[in-house]
């Protein structure tokens, strides 16, 4: 995060279900009872240690709603192979949001939407504030709003990720990670990419022509094998591109200041 004075206002965004996510899968070996309460009481501890390691003025945790989203409208198949999620997550998922609204801390659940929509719209909004701001999340979709103001940390790794992180590790610009996702596709959420483009070209097609928008524009241009992969996939790329979006205008219903946290 940028470096700030004790007042100035430093946000914290909570990847709320993919914390729980996390834990629940770390302590799948219990039973069903013990499951519920251990990921819960697992839950608690990291919010303080977040809390904690990070000092928030501001803080807001998103957790996906149950049942589809915009993008099951757009892609019925989109994560259409991950398997039901567990009804102890969905237990400790309601136990998780009372807890939060214990410590005073504010939480959303936003039908049609995920949580990782819900993380851009406010991130971008603070980003545009020039608000430092933290996001709590191992997702690497999340990686596309890394700016000057946004960053991510990995809780679990205690590891917080920026813009030399992004181009140490992809070799290319956070603006470019949506279509460097779109080329390549995502096997854990359905998206389908380009068929036989993998990370290495992907990455090169971006360092050359910078966006999707001008490999499209010189499409049957590029020559080989790449060129044909791509003209063959292009239709799936241009639904890709539109899944990983992260959508940015969200209707949260909270203002700022509806966020400030007040340690305990």
């Amino acid at each position: 995060m940028q470096t700030t004075t004790e007042n100035s206002p430093r946000l914290l965004l909570i990847d709320g279900m993919g914390v729980l996510r996390r834990i629940y899968e770390a302590n799948g070996d219990k039973e069903a009872d013990d499951l519920v309460a251990s990921t819960l009481e697992a839950f608690k501890g990291s919010m303080h240690r977040a809390l904690n390691e990070n000092n928030p003025t501001h803080v807001l945790a998103a957790f996906d709603a149950d049942g589809p989203n915009w993008r099951h409208t757009l892609y019925p198949n989109y994560k259409a192979h991950r398997p039901p999620t567990p009804a102890a997550v969905l237990t400790a998922k309601a136990q998780a949001l009372s807890y939060l609204d214990e410590l005073g801390l504010s939480n959303v659940v936003i039908e049609g939407v995920e949580a990782d929509d819900v993380l851009a719209s406010m991130a971008c909004k603070a980003s545009s504030f020039q608000v430092p701001t933290l996001i709590l999340s191992t997702d690497k979709d999340l990686y596309q709003l890394i700016d000057d103001f946004v960053h991510l940390r990995h809780h679990f790794k205690r590891e917080t990720h920026g813009l030399s992180y992004v181009k140490e590790t992809y070799g290319i610009e956070p603006t470019q990670l949506g279509d460097y996702l779109s080329l390549v596709g995502d096997r854990a959420d359905g998206v389908p990419g380009a068929a036989g483009i993998g990370h290495k070209t992907a990455i090169k097609l971006l360092q050359q022509y910078q966006s999707l928008d001008a490999i499209f524009v010189e499409l049957d241009d590029i020559s080989g094998r790449t060129g044909q992969l791509l003209r063959d996939s292009r239709e799936a790329i241009v639904l890709s591109r539109q899944l990983v979006h992260l959508k940015t205008d969200v209707k949260v219903g909270l203002r700022f200041g509806d966020l400030r946290y007040h340690a305990q």
